[in-house]
C-alpha cells in the first residue's frame, strides 16, 4: 500500500472546513502534548503540521515565542489557520510545506521543534526526524512530538480481515510507526529520551459514523477502499465488526516522544 503526498495534501484540504468540528482525537492529542511543553518562554519554535492552527495558538499563548514558524502540507488547512490566528499573533509565520522536505533559510535554528498528529504520515520517520533536528534544531534544543501508531484503528482492520478474508485491504495505520522500533531509531539522537504510548477508545453509533469521522478529519487519503464503497459490503463489514467486538469501537494509539538533541 502506498499513500502519496499528493493524496495526503488533497485529503486534508478537502477536510479543512469540517476538521475542527470532528477532530476530537486530535484535540485530545493537542491537550496532552501541551502538558509536555516547558512552562517558561521559548524564543524560537518550529511546528510541523499545524493544521487549522488550534495548537499553534495554544503554543504561542503558553510560551510567548519571539518567532513561531508553523508549517503544513495542506493549503486548505493553512487557510483555516490564517482565519483562526488573524492579527492576534503577529509573531506566527505560516508556511505551506511538506514537513519532510521543508526549505527554510540556511542557518535557521529553533529552540523547540513540536509536532502533533503529523509524523505518522512521514514516509521515512527516522531519516526525516534526524534531518529536521540536524538542520533546524539548536544544540540541546527540545523536540516534543505526538503521533499515531500502527495499532490505531486495529479493530477496523481486524473486522475487514474477517469480512473479506479472500481480499487484502490495508488501512493507512498499517504504515504508521511501530512503538517498539522508536528507541532504536532515535536513541542516539536525543539525551533523556522519553517515549510512551496511550490508547484512547471511542465507540460509534454505527460503521458509517466511524467512516464519516475519518473522512471529515482527512485521515483517509485516497478515499475509502473500493471494496467498501457498496452498501452490501458495508453491511457485511458492520456485521463482522459487531460479531467480533460487540460494538463499533475504534482504538487510537498515540505515541508521545520527548528529548533533547545531543
Amino acid at each position: 500500500m502506498k499513500i502519496s503526498k499528493k493524496d495526503i495534501r488533497a485529503s486534508f484540504s478537502r477536510a479543512s472546513e469540517t476538521y475542527d468540528s470532528s477532530a476530537w482525537i486530535q484535540q485530545e492529542v493537542n491537550r496532552l502534548l501541551l502538558k509536555q511543553l516547558p512552562s517558561a518562554k521559548i524564543k524560537d519554535i518550529l511546528e510541523i503540521g499545524c493544521g487549522t492552527g488550534s495548537l499553534t495558538v495554544e503554543i504561542a499563548s503558553k510560551l510567548s515565542p519571539d518567532r513561531l514558524v508553523a508549517i503544513d502540507i495542506s493549503s486548505g488547512m493553512l487557510s483555516m489557520a490564517v482565519k483562526r490566528i488573524g492579527r492576534r499573533c503577529g509573531k506566527i509565520h505560516l508556511v505551506c510545506s511538506d514537513g519532510e522536505n521543508i526549505a527554510l533559510r540556511p542557518g535557521t535554528r529553533f529552540d523547540l521543534l513540536v509536532s502533533a498528529s503529523t509524523m505518522q504520515w512521514f514516509k521515512d520517520l527516522g531519516s526525516s526526524v534526524h534531518l529536521l533536528c540536524h538542520e533546524y534544531l539548536e544544540e540541546n534544543g527540545l523536540l516534543v512530538a505526538a503521533f499515531f501508531g500502527k495499532n490505531t484503528l486495529k479493530e477496523l482492520s481486524l473486522a475487514i480481515s474477517d469480512a473479506f478474508a479472500d481480499r487484502e485491504v490495508l488501512l493507512p495505520p498499517e504504515l504508521f510507526p511501530e512503538f517498539s522500533s522508536l528507541f532504536g531509531m532515535f536513541g542516539c539522537l536525543f539525551t533523556h529520551l522519553e517515549i510512551r504510548r496511550k490508547v484512547i477508545v471511542k465507540e460509534y453509533q454505527d460503521l458509517l459514523q466511524l467512516l464519516r469521522h475519518l473522512k471529515m478529519t482527512g485521515v483517509s487519503p485516497g478515499g475509502r477502499p473500493p471494496l467498501l464503497t457498496s452498501p452490501g459490503a458495508l453491511s457485511r463489514l458492520e456485521r463482522c465488526y459487531l460479531e467480533r467486538f460487540g460494538t463499533i469501537r475504534a482504538g487510537f494509539e498515540i505515541i508521545f516522544m520527548k528529548g533533547r538533541k545531543r
